[in-house]
């Protein structure tokens, strides 16, 4: 995984920053951060100065969609066989229920390793 903080004292620049990012496959962790500093300046003259921040990652792993998918899967299988519209018992329904489901889960497994 790759780590990189983005950081820009301008608003704009730091959207623009994170989109150019996003767009080269990163993904921002977590949510921004924004630091007001109090500048001082001789006399009674100041101002303030915003520092934008966004730590983003790039090469984590995002299996949402398949493990959603797993999960479906094995449930609709399972309903099916308590309610008897599939007979897991036979050679059959090992071949085409159990087997798929393996395949399946040995699939989602392996991107995780």
């Amino acid at each position: 995984m790759e780590y990189n903080i983005i950081t820009s004292t301008d608003k704009n620049e730091f959207v623009s920053k994170v989109n150019q990012h996003v767009n080269l496959g990163w993904q921002p962790l977590g949510s921004h951060q924004v630091i007001t500093s109090k500048i001082l300046n001789r006399g009674s003259d100041s101002h303030y100065n915003n520092e934008y921040s966004q730590t983003m990652v790039k090469g984590t792993l995002d299996i949402k969609e398949e493990v959603i998918h797993l999960l479906k899967t094995l449930k609709t299988d399972a309903e099916m066989a308590l309610d008897g519209s599939w007979d897991c018992t036979t050679q059959e329904g090992i071949e085409t229920g159990f087997n798929s489901q393996i395949d399946l889960i040995e699939k989602t497994l392996d991107k995780l390793k």
